[in-house]
């Protein structure tokens, strides 16, 4: 469902209300014109590290809910461990999920 969700236009305004279609659609197209994830603090949508979900983030779309990413890659190595994701060396990245009722 994921994956028609981010897809199929209607099936997004049916389930997300047309507003929520609408962002989902406008956070996508954003986040395919970036060059790295170092540029995603700059978009709408609050931009944010999710706590206790190692390398995941979320970006706010409508009415509580958010789109979960993460590298599509694993990370390079880092030199020390709990060392922060360097967002500037991800640039391909995977939509996990759509969660509900988040603010």
């Amino acid at each position: 469902n994921l994956e028609r969700l981010c897809h199929d236009d209607e099936f997004a305004t049916r389930t997300l209300g047309l507003l929520g279609a609408q962002r989902l659609r406008a956070r996508l197209d954003d986040l395919q014109a970036l060059v790295n994830l170092a540029y995603a603090p700059l978009l709408p949508g609050r931009f944010r590290a999710l706590d206790g979900h190692a390398d995941q983030f979320a970006l706010q779309l409508h009415a509580g809910h958010q789109m979960v990413l993460q590298p599509a890659a694993p990370p390079s190595r880092r030199k020390r461990t709990g060392e922060p994701l360097n967002l500037s060396a991800v640039t391909v990245i995977c939509v996990k999920r759509i969660d509900p009722g988040h603010v």
